[in-house]
């Protein structure tokens, strides 16, 4: 399962500073992603250009739902590990 087939809620913010006129960052426009959990982050990247910066928390918060056994929640530690140019901050 991917993590864009994951039923959950989704809260995403957007924080545009400069004269711009519209209120969405469009994908590949955004310069940082700060994520607090690893699927919404996952979710997130599309919206990352080459030179973005993205903070993650490192740690999967797991729905209800999966700890449930009702939906599967996917592991995506091992694909953020495989980004080449990434840093791992502790």
């Amino acid at each position: 399962m991917w993590p864009s087939e994951v039923e959950s809620s989704l809260v995403e913010s957007a924080v545009i500073i400069g004269g711009f006129k519209r209120s969405i960052i469009s994908d590949g426009e955004g310069d940082v992603i700060l994520g607090f959990e690893l699927v919404e982050t996952y979710r997130g990247l599309r919206r990352c250009s080459s030179g973005s910066t993205v903070i993650s928390n490192a740690f999967p918060i797991v729905p209800c739902s999966a700890a449930t056994g009702q939906m599967e929640h996917p592991d995506i530690r091992s694909f953020f590990l495989s980004i080449a140019g990434l840093s791992i901050v502790r």
